[in-house]
């Protein structure tokens, strides 16, 4: 294999980050692969941010710091580095809509891929504005990366991008023990509920509200079912009133011994054993042009039955009857799934199969098959 030499630029654990977590993933399938393959990051941070950084971390700097990106492409151009992988969200940057970008892009004398985890459609003049920093950014990229076919069709469509620039290379899951719900509800001691699992950043408009009322439409049939809200506050976007005004909500749906909200990020294995332990996974985003989601590929990756808005992503993912869809903020149509799964046990066998089988292609270490391809390609 060819000795190659990767910069990311990407948020990274410790950073609590959904695209800190896909860099990290990303990164160690990428080395498994390929175990020649050599590779670094270049963190931006938000302003007080610190965090004790692994070694593969060269250094990482304060986002708004606009004098710091010129230079950061004249390290790159003189580095031993020979590609540069950029993971781009819009809050992820300094600047305006992360405007700042074009400092470093500008200055720089090597290929750039960008991975697009945010593809806006023109629905708010804040999303306009999005769109007009995405357009001018698309030059400079040698390949731009989508996580769905949604997201291609979108680049084409609304910023003109041409087809040749543009590949879909799907979001990849982590792998999962083989052990049965059951065996995993024992292990949370949950063994004798139903468990349907949300997991994600505890943030408003995400469709958490409507879930819990959906809820509180099948608990006259199951009792004993338990909703389980993982996750934690969102470190970019933070809302600090949101989740006691969550809670709220639940104590006066008289839900508070039904519904489980995590505040915190729990360890790996013990995310793993809700994955596993869950009847029902539920995706319930609210918006419609989102195009990539973390935790609905792990549920794949998990083989779980599962229920979720028709947005662009879970359309794209859950083809060929992979889950089942509901309208948008549509509380009755997923109250309704939720018990055509829970009555019908052939169903979320047939749901489980088709969605491990979904699952098992989009492993990690699969996932960075592709992206060697494309740099042995670029290089």
């Amino acid at each position: 294999m060819k000795k190659i030499k990767i910069l990311y630029f990407s948020t990274f654990p410790p950073q609590k980050c959904g695209i800190a977590q896909f860099c990290w993933h990303l990164a160690e399938a990428l080395e498994k692969v390929n175990p020649t393959l050599y590779w670094r990051v270049i963190v931006p941070l938000s302003k007080n941010q610190r965090f004790k950084f692994p070694r593969q971390v060269l250094f990482a700097f304060e986002k708004e710091n606009f004098k710091k990106y010129k230079e950061i492409a004249h390290f790159f151009n003189i580095s031993p580095f020979q590609l540069l992988l950029l993971q781009h969200e819009f809050g992820l940057f300094g600047g305006e809509g992360g405007e700042y970008l074009f400092s470093f892009l500008e200055n720089v004398k090597k290929p750039v891929i960008s991975i697009m985890h945010s593809i806006p459609s023109p629905f708010s003049k804040k999303e306009r504005r999005h769109i007009s920093i995405l357009k001018r950014l698309s030059p400079f990229f040698r390949k731009i990366i989508t996580l769905c076919e949604k997201g291609r069709e979108r680049l084409q469509r609304v910023y003109n991008i041409p087809s040749s620039k543009i590949l879909v290379i799907p979001h990849g899951t982590i792998s999962f023990p083989e052990i049965s719900s059951e065996e995993a509800k024992r292990k949370l001691g949950l063994d004798k509920n139903i468990l349907i699992l949300v997991f994600g950043f505890i943030t408003p408009k995400k469709g958490y509200e409507e879930t819990v009322c959906a809820f509180s439409k099948i608990l006259p049939y199951f009792p004993k079912a338990k909703l389980v809200f993982l996750g934690g506050p969102h470190p970019l976007h933070p809302e600090k009133n949101y989740l006691q005004r969550f809670k709220l909500f639940v104590k006066k749906m008289k839900l508070e011994k039904s519904v489980i909200i995590f505040n915190k990020f729990i360890p790996l294995d013990l995310f793993k054993t809700y994955y596993k332990a869950a009847d029902i996974f539920v995706s319930p985003h609210l918006k419609r042009d989102q195009i990539s989601s973390g935790p609905l590929t792990f549920a794949l990756g998990a083989g779980k039955a599962i229920v979720s808005t028709n947005y662009d992503y879970a359309k794209d993912l859950l083809k060929g009857k992979r889950g089942i869809l509901v309208p948008i903020g549509n509380v009755k149509a997923m109250a309704t799934a939720f018990l055509k799964i829970l009555r019908k046990p052939k169903l979320k066998r047939e749901l489980e199969k088709r969605a491990l089988a979904k699952g098992k292609a989009l492993l990690w270490e699969k996932i960075a098959l592709k992206y060697l391809k494309l740099f042995e390609k670029i290089l």
